[in-house]
């Protein structure tokens, strides 16, 4: 069909992008209605107690509607109602990520991320003082607190564990955290004071006893001196004077070794230009100068005296370096009498 008419052509140019422009808002819409059912949905679950369907719920709302933040919000509250620690600070960090309008929200988000890492922490202590290390339990629950300073009962844990590990210091020092920063009302304010006042009471004993420097033993006097055990060693000074034997050794071996090496090498060489030489000549275009197994076995001799001149040549060679070392590095060994309460032992001192 053929439109003539120019109004005509832009009614129906309009007509397009009309229809065009408003099936995505309506595809939208919908989205956003469902989503709002959704979590409705979500708020009926959480009447009902179930959280964890209402964090459900509320996931789905949120990827029906991704421009709705507070349902990721909602989500992430819920994940850490159930105790799923790790999705809900995944789910908060996500939502902060987004950058919400509600300044309320973004804030509750920030704690409830420490108060989760808190926790973990905290658990973390559990375990360990279960293992038996209170120290190391009392140090966890110090960093609970930290990551939550909300969180003051971790002192108070953390204080009996570092009384397990007999670290009165560091129980003192974590009741007076509490009693610093625990609310006015907090019922347990009665309790800690009295043990602080009952733990100072006993540093001062505690701290005097661990501060008392250690004094070196006194030397027997007179009778009192203790006399050595019979098989007890007097070394004197060496007699002898020093020797280079070793580096003697160490260069006269290495030195032999290369050379049988270089000897076992040589004579291959003159074997393997016979073997060649055999293999060379031919009849009929056959090698006639050698068997096949002959052939094989002296290949195998060549091989296994290579091999052998190989290792004879390097452990010659690490023995001569080692020789210049011990003669060049002035390493030198002696011999000296040591007396001894059975009689007169020879001890040699490199």
């Amino acid at each position: 069909m053929i439109i003539r008419s120019p109004k005509l052509l832009i009614a129906v140019l309009l007509l397009l992008a009309v229809s065009t422009t408003a099936t995505p808002c309506a595809i939208a819409l919908d989205k956003a209605k469902a989503a709002a059912a959704t979590a409705q949905q979500a708020a009926s679950a959480l009447e009902r107690g179930d959280h964890k369907q209402a964090a459900h719920l509320y996931l789905e709302a949120y990827k029906l509607d991704p421009a709705t933040s507070d349902y990721l919000y909602g989500a992430a509250r819920e994940s850490q109602a159930v105790g799923d620690a790790d999705r809900a600070e995944e789910l908060y960090k996500q939502y902060l990520g987004l950058g919400g309008t509600d300044p309320k929200r973004t804030d509750n988000a920030r704690r409830f991320i420490g108060e989760l890492r808190a926790d973990a922490k905290g658990r973390e202590a559990e375990v360990t003082r279960s293992r038996g290390d209170g120290a190391l339990a009392a140090q966890l629950y110090r960093e609970a607190w930290t990551l939550d300073g909300t969180r003051v009962a971790y002192l108070v844990r953390g204080a009996r564990a570092a009384q397990d590990a007999r670290n009165t210091a560091l129980a003192v020092e974590l009741l007076q955290l509490f009693l610093r920063h625990a609310p006015a009302g907090d019922p347990d304010r009665a309790e800690v004071k009295a043990r602080l006042d009952s733990l100072q009471r006993e540093t001062p004993a505690v701290t005097g006893a661990q501060a008392a420097p250690a004094r070196a033993p006194e030397a027997p006097r007179g009778d009192a001196a203790i006399a050595k055990p019979a098989d007890t060693l007097t070394a004197t000074a060496p007699t002898s004077r020093p020797s280079r034997v070793p580096a003697w050794i160490a260069l006269g071996s290495g030195g032999a070794l290369v050379v049988a090496g270089a000897g076992i090498w040589a004579s291959t060489l003159g074997d393997r230009s016979a073997l060649e030489t055999a293999l060379t000549q031919r009849q009929n275009g056959l090698i006639s100068g050698v068997t096949l197994a002959d052939a094989q076995s002296r290949n195998q001799s060549i091989i296994t005296r290579n091999v052998a001149a190989g290792i004879a040549g390097g452990v010659g060679v690490a023995a001569v370096g080692l020789g210049l070392w011990l003669w060049f590095s002035g390493s030198e060994m002696s011999v000296a009498p040591v007396m001894s309460g059975n009689g007169v032992a020879l001890v040699g001192q490199w």
